[in-house]
This record gives C-alpha cells, sequence and structure tokens, in this order.
C-alpha cells in the first residue's frame, strides 16, 4: 500500500482558506485602487492693468524728451556764447 496519505476536500478546506487569506489584501487593496475622482477646470480671463500704466509711461516720456531736447539745446547755446 502507499503511504500517502489520501486527499479528500476535508483536508483541502485549510488550504483554500489559507489562500483566501493570503488573497483577501490584496482584493482590498485592487478595490481601493479603483476609486475614480472628477475634477473640474475652468479657464477665466485675467484682466491686466498694466497696459494703463505702460501707455502713461510712454506718453511722459514723450513729453519729458522733447522738454530734455529743448534744455539740451538751451545748454548748448550757452556754452557757446
Amino acid at each position: 500500500m502507499n503511504n500517502v496519505p489520501h486527499k479528500s476536500p476535508i483536508n483541502m478546506r485549510p488550504m483554500f482558506i489559507t489562500g483566501i487569506r493570503r488573497l483577501l489584501p490584496l482584493l482590498l487593496l485592487s478595490l481601493a485602487s479603483c476609486v475614480s475622482v472628477k475634477t473640474e477646470h475652468r479657464v477665466e480671463p485675467i484682466h491686466i492693468t498694466m497696459d494703463v500704466n505702460v501707455r502713461l509711461e510712454h506718453e511722459l516720456n514723450d513729453a519729458f524728451s522733447e522738454l530734455d531736447a529743448r534744455s539740451l539745446e538751451i545748454a548748448q547755446q550757452k556754452g557757446s556764447e
């Protein structure tokens, strides 16, 4: 006779329970990783007030450049006298 114990369904039960206990954390982890997150993005216009400042600076530079040119002209006339 063969001395190998016969594997009956009753002997397989502890192996089945052990296998489930090993797979349970993986099953829970895979269920937790299936969570979906929905995000919403909105693109809104940005208003920049720098345009007004740049225009004002440009107009002031133009006005003062005329004054600077005139003052240099006066200084050169006084220097030549």
